[in-house]
């Protein structure tokens, strides 16, 4: 599978794309190093400059296999080098045309984002509705989001369900959409996973603040979500093992 790249910009998820498409913007601007990149099988988002070859200006570099979170090198927050990313070499006419095109493009746009020309607002979505995927390890799990607030988890592995409270909520400045889960003890709502929607492939990304990992569900019909707890055994929530 060649389209397989996702990255995110201000929050707001984009993709899929080839190796060779991810290469390509990255040589033109539009991706920085900073944006951060995923594809299926590694453990969170990571900054784009941590891929080997992808500001290269030479022909597209062979595609990286997804890395551990351990196996990622550190960002050192440096700059990035003013010549990476661009064309070396010998210029001609057509080229300097083309990069002074790109140059006024990249200005009308920043203009019309700094004055509210067009809003970066990530597309929004309703999570409300039955999701299934695999958890940590491949446990199989289910949850289903209700319009009242309520959620309710599924493990057939083990055997139980729970139910509990939650919200969701966007940070300010960077449009990120957290999960919160209430905590009835404590009385307090806890931030439980960063939230990810794919339109295309109408698939949620959950990534887990507490444990670090990130997993993929598929929606699908309520009648199946109920199936699925009607031969489980109802369990409390353990709140404890969730982040502040």
């Amino acid at each position: 599978m060649y389209s397989e790249w996702y990255i995110l910009k201000s929050g707001q998820q984009e993709g899929p794309f080839t190796w060779e498409q991810l290469w390509q913007q990255a040589r033109s601007g539009q991706i920085q190093p900073a944006d951060q990149v995923w594809k299926e099988g590694m453990p969170g988002w990571a900054a784009a400059v941590q891929f080997p070859g992808l500001f290269d200006t030479a022909k597209p570099p062979t595609p990286p296999l997804p890395l551990p979170a351990s196996a990622l090198p550190p960002h050192t927050g440096q700059p990035f080098p003013s010549g990476a990313g661009r064309p070396t070499g010998k210029k001609g006419p057509l080229v300097a045309l083309i990069i002074l095109l790109l140059i006024l493009a990249c200005s009308g746009a920043a203009y019309f984002f700094l004055t509210g020309g067009f809003s970066a607002k990530p597309k929004e979505f309703s999570v409300v509705g039955a999701w299934a995927g695999e958890y940590m390890g491949g446990i199989r799990g289910y949850v289903q989001f209700f319009e009242d607030g309520t959620m309710r988890q599924a493990f057939p592995d083990q055997g139980l369900w729970h139910s509990t409270s939650y919200r969701m909520e966007r940070e300010e400045g960077n449009g990120r959409l957290f999960l919160y889960l209430y905590d009835p003890a404590g009385e307090r709502w806890l931030k439980y996973a960063q939230v990810v929607y794919l339109h295309k492939e109408n698939k949620l990304i959950i990534n887990h603040l507490l444990w670090n990992v990130m997993y993929g569900m598929q929606r699908i019909e309520d009648r199946e979500f109920q199936e699925v707890i009607d031969s489980l055994e109802e369990a409390e929530y353990d709140h404890s093992r969730m982040r502040v």
